[in-house]
């Protein structure tokens, strides 16, 4: 068992991202956390998936 599956086997919310910020997976539990079925977001970038009260501030302008 790889440490991904490991991560992805504990209770609390946990996803692997890509270095862009893509989610790769995600266990149960992060995707009841972003109030989303796991297959909508496999394939988003995490900010897309958190309120927008959580997510990074832009600095564009």
């Amino acid at each position: 068992m790889g440490a991904s599956d490991e991560l992805l086997r504990r209770a609390e919310p946990s996803a692997l991202l890509g270095r862009d910020g893509v989610v790769h997976s995600l266990n149960a539990a992060m995707a009841t956390a972003l109030g989303r079925p796991a297959e909508e977001c496999v394939g988003r970038h995490i900010w897309e998936l958190l309120p927008e009260s959580r997510r990074p501030v832009s600095s564009a302008s």
